[in-house]
């Protein structure tokens, strides 16, 4: 154990050494994910309609004619739905308010003139006091349109009510990611894994073309020992900037870590699968710039299938299908499981689950073909 450790720490000392090769390993992520977040996060400077669920229980004309009234603003994208299912898709966080519109609504239409205007409610998260008072300003704008209709287009109606708004305070159950930076983090997390992947995947290249590798191959030192000295660094060296990232992200940027063991074990489950994966990488080049080419080039792949470029969120499902592939998908779906997707310990079990069988079997191939062209 003691050579393990003695040729892991080597790694990692020349890591350290070569600021270019260590700034791409723990730099080089979190700038990108920055990079990335800033990008989602400020968007293309127009503002998306918000997402407005409505129930007509009525269905008139004069209660469709209100709700296409709402639409012709741009402001809001009216999806009509049941009252169940409009409730429940604002208490979830998929919509920004519900709009519901009971029996009666046209029958009530006349009472505006004796103080009793037809009543309407909507349900929206208490903490969202701007989309609030936008909403209800185009509810009682779309009242007026109509009440204009029926004085043709008189002015007369603007000291009443068109209607009766009942606003109830929802209590949503936020599922999904609460800014940009929870989507980009599993992304530095990615960008660190191919960093570490490349990096030590040449190392073994680059100690045979020094003389270093026959050193240790001529020393009591079994080759088992050289290959998980070298996984070990790789191992050592994920964890450590997997924590540094994760700090930066949370105290800096407010990212959101809803289960820390389950993120813990996310971290480990990829940091076996890298270290299986950068043993593999080692022994397909025949030189430096071979095995780097290699690395980059699996790497690459795995990153762009995989969700390292586009968020997974935001990959249409045939592509998140084809990146099941890739081990960087488990990786991402296993960090988002511990952060924001408040996965279970059963659903962890199948990222983190895959992402050690690839590490280990790539372990495994990698360690037969080290002996068989190596020794």
């Amino acid at each position: 154990m003691r050579v393990i450790i003695a040729i892991a720490l080597k790694d990692l000392k020349l890591l350290f050494q070569d600021k270019s090769g260590s700034f791409f390993v723990f730099g080089f992520p979190l700038l990108m994910a920055v990079f990335f977040g800033f990008i989602f996060a400020g968007g293309d400077g127009e503002v998306n309609p918000m997402k407005l669920m409505v129930a007509d229980a009525d269905s008139t004309t004069a209660s469709i004619e209100f709700v296409e009234q709402l639409t012709k603003s741009g402001a809001v994208r009216v999806v009509v739905a049941s009252e169940e299912k409009a409730m429940s898709t604002v208490r979830r966080g998929k919509a920004t308010a519900y709009l519901i519109i009971p029996e009666g609504f046209a029958a009530n239409k006349m009472g505006m003139f004796s103080g009793n205007p037809p009543e309407i409610m909507v349900g929206i998260d208490p903490s969202r006091k701007a989309e609030a008072g936008m909403l209800i300003g185009m509810l009682q704008k779309a009242g007026f349109a109509g009440l204009q209709g029926m004085f043709g287009g008189g002015s007369s109606g603007k000291s009443m009510t068109p209607v009766a708004i009942d606003v109830q305070d929802v209590s949503v159950n936020r599922t999904g990611p609460k800014n940009a930076f929870d989507i980009t983090f599993p992304q530095s997390i990615v960008w660190l894994l191919i960093g570490t992947a490349t990096a030590f995947g040449v190392s073994l290249v680059t100690e045979k073309t020094r003389g270093t590798l026959f050193r240790l191959q001529a020393a009591p030192i079994k080759p088992g020992s050289i290959i998980a000295g070298k996984a070990l660094a790789s191992f050592i060296s994920t964890i450590s900037g997997a924590a540094v990232l994760t700090l930066i992200f949370v105290n800096v940027f407010n990212v959101t870590i809803n289960s820390w063991p389950f993120v813990a074990l996310a971290f480990i489950s990829a940091a076996i699968c890298t270290s299986g994966v950068v043993v593999l990488i080692a022994v397909m080049g025949k030189t430096e710039a071979s095995a780097g080419g290699i690395g980059w080039a699996v790497m690459l792949f795995m990153a762009m299938t995989g969700g390292g470029m586009v968020p997974l969120i935001a990959m249409p499902s045939w592509m998140q299908t084809l990146g099941s592939v890739s081990f960087i998908k488990w990786a991402v779906l296993a960090v988002e499981g511990g952060s924001w997707r408040g996965f279970s310990l059963a659903e962890m079990m199948l990222p983190c689950g895959i992402m050690i069988s690839i590490g280990v079997l790539s372990g495994i191939i990698g360690t037969a073909v080290f002996r068989k062209n190596y020794l």
